[in-house]
């Protein structure tokens, strides 16, 4: 019997560069050049649309920058 574990890796990353902007129901986070792929889509539900889903740093930048005041998206 063969048991596979599947594991998401997440490394950290530098997001001195990061821009956020707002674009319906949705946050388009910019993390930069060296991040692959650049731009994510964060939902108002605090989820990425890339395989990392809630663990992508871009939902941290997202959280960061409406705690700072940003303009909320819009709510459905």
């Amino acid at each position: 019997m063969t048991t596979t574990i599947k594991q998401n890796l997440v490394a950290p990353v530098h997001v001195a560069d990061t821009s956020i902007f707002v674009n319906g129901y949705f946050y388009i986070v910019d993390l930069g050049d060296p991040v692959r792929p650049r731009h994510h889509h964060v939902g108002i539900n605090g989820e990425c649309t890339c395989t990392l889903g809630r663990t992508c740093p871009a939902v941290d930048e997202v959280r960061k920058y409406l705690a700072d005041g940003g303009k909320r998206a819009e709510r459905p």
